[in-house]
C-alpha cells in the first residue's frame, strides 16, 4: 500500500515538474494555420488518453490491494509495478506535454480569430462610412435638385394663375340696324355653266336684255359684292352690310352664253 502511495506521488511529482514553467521564462504564442477539427480531435484524444491512465492506476490499485489481501505480493510483481508505474508517468508527461501544447495552439487560434474579426469589422465599418458619405452627397443633390423643380413650379403656377385672370372686356359698340337697303337690280334666276354657277341680274326699271348681266360669286355690281350663291337666296355686302336678295322659283336656265 506505501509502494502504490509512493508510485502515485512519484507520478504527480513529476507531471507538476513538467507542468512547472522557470521563473523569467515567457511562453511565445506559436501562429497555428490548425484548422478547428485539428483541435477537436486533439482534445478528444487527450480525454481518450486521460482515461488510459487513470483505469490503468486504479488496476494497478485494485490489483495491489487484491495481493495485500491474499498475502501473495512478491520482489517481481514490486518490480512490474515500478516498471508500469514509470509507463504512466511517461503517460501523464505526454499528456501534459500535449495539454500545454493544446493550451497554446487554442490561445493563438483564438487570438488569431479575433485579430481577423477586428480586422473584417474595421474594414465593413470604412466601407459604411464610405458609402455613408457618397449618400449624404448624392442626397444633398438630389435636394438642390427638388427645390428647383419647386420653385420652378411655383413660378409655373404664378405664371398661370396671372394668365387666367379675367381681363374686363371692352364692351363692343353697338351696331345701329342699318335701314332696309334696296338693290339697284333685280335677281332673275341661276345660270349654270359647267360646274360654275352664275346668278343672273338686270338692272331696276331697265326692259331691255342689254341690261341683263351674270355675276359669279366675287364680281360687283356697282358697290354692291357678290359672296355667295344659295339655294333661294343671294349674299351680298355693301359696305359693312350684309343683304340677302331672294331668287325668284323657277327653273335655272342653261346654256353655253349669250
Amino acid at each position: 500500500m506505501n509502494d502504490m502511495a509512493q508510485t502515485q506521488m512519484h507520478v504527480s511529482s513529476g507531471t507538476r515538474a513538467r507542468s512547472q514553467t522557470p521563473t523569467g521564462t515567457a511562453v511565445s504564442p506559436r501562429k497555428s494555420g490548425r484548422s478547428p477539427w485539428f483541435t477537436v480531435t486533439l482534445t478528444a484524444w487527450l480525454l481518450f488518453l486521460s482515461v488510459i491512465v487513470w483505469a490503468t492506476v486504479m488496476q494497478l490499485h485494485h490489483e495491489r490491494q487484491f495481493r495485500l489481501a491474499k498475502g501473495t505480493e512478491t520482489p517481481g510483481s514490486s518490480l512490474a509495478e515500478s516498471v508500469l508505474a514509470e509507463r504512466v508517468e511517461g503517460m501523464a508527461a505526454r499528456l501534459q506535454t500535449e495539454t500545454t501544447r493544446l493550451r497554446e495552439a487554442t490561445e493563438t487560434e483564438l487570438a488569431s480569430v479575433q485579430q481577423s474579426l477586428e480586422e473584417k469589422t474595421s474594414a465593413v465599418t470604412e466601407q459604411l462610412t464610405g458609402q455613408a458619405v457618397e449618400m449624404g452627397k448624392e442626397l444633398a443633390t438630389l435636394r438642390g435638385e427638388i427645390k428647383a423643380l419647386e420653385a420652378r413650379l411655383d413660378n409655373e403656377r404664378q405664371t398661370v394663375i396671372t394668365s387666367s385672370r379675367v381681363e374686363p372686356t371692352q364692351p363692343q359698340p353697338v351696331r345701329q340696324p342699318l335701314p332696309s337697303i334696296k338693290p339697284p337690280f333685280q335677281v332673275i334666276g341661276v345660270e349654270q355653266r359647267g360646274v360654275e354657277r352664275f346668278l343672273t341680274v338686270m338692272r331696276q326699271g331697265s326692259q331691255t336684255v342689254a341690261d341683263i348681266q351674270l355675276l359669279r360669286v366675287g364680281t360687283r355690281f356697282g358697290a354692291w359684292l357678290l359672296e355667295a350663291i344659295e339655294e333661294d337666296q343671294a349674299i351680298f355686302r355693301i359696305e359693312d352690310a350684309i343683304v340677302r336678295v331672294p331668287i325668284p322659283r323657277f327653273p335655272i336656265l342653261s346654256g353655253s352664253g349669250r
